[in-house]
């Protein structure tokens, strides 16, 4: 990810300068540089943070939640949505309970939250509780495994699955290009790879070898 930027900085660059520039990019430091929030935790408090799992380090509820069928991540990311997801819930109790009231008393609160949380999520289906915070006006979003994934509706709608007509394994569905650029097109389908050498002749005589 980020050679491609850095690549396209320097074209970009040498397109307006006509300079040429070497674009030096490191493993480690692009691992230093996705570190982001946990290495701001450790820079203010000195502490190296631990596993948090699918939860966010210093917002609450940020995180994955069991349902009666699956897991279901909820975002509500300040108090008035929390507030939102506490009346979603059935629950408006818990706007004025001084344990939940601010994201700092969630924050400190948070396995008691979850604990709360999940007594009511675990009575109901996924696609249940899809439909109440929808309502509701809360962020969130289904776990889904990789069938889920390949067959949800936006997948076809952008055209992320793809048919190859392979000589050897026959038919097969693979995955789409995500970069959709205007003017050009997005084929349905792609070409299968091709076998050990079979372009061989044609790349020698395009190099002149």
């Amino acid at each position: 990810m980020y050679a491609a930027v850095g690549l396209i900085s320097a074209l970009y660059h040498r397109a307006m300068t006509g300079e040429a520039t070497k674009v030096d990019i490191g493993m480690f430091d692009c691992q230093l540089a996705l570190l982001e929030n946990a290495a701001i935790r450790y820079f203010t408090s000195g502490t190296a943070p631990g596993p948090l799992g699918a939860r966010h380090p210093s917002i609450t509820p940020f995180e994955a939640f069991a349902t009666g069928d699956g897991y279901i991540i909820i975002a509500a990311g300040n108090d008035s949505l929390f507030r939102k997801l506490a009346d979603g819930l059935g629950k408006p109790e818990w706007k004025d309970d001084p344990r939940y009231v601010s994201n700092p008393k969630r924050a400190e609160n948070v396995e008691t939250l979850k604990t709360e949380l999940e007594t009511i999520l675990k009575t109901a289906p996924t696609e249940h509780w899809m439909r109440v915070l929808d309502t509701a006006g809360v962020p969130a979003g289904p776990i889904n495994d990789i069938g889920q994934a390949v067959n949800y509706p936006q997948a076809a709608a952008r055209n992320m699955i793809v048919d190859v007509e392979d000589p050897i394994t026959g038919p097969m569905k693979v995955i789409g290009n995500p970069i959709k650029i205007s003017g050009f097109p997005d084929p349905t389908t792609r070409d299968p790879a091709p076998n050990l050498d079979q372009d061989r002749a044609a790349i020698l005589k395009e190099i002149g070898r």
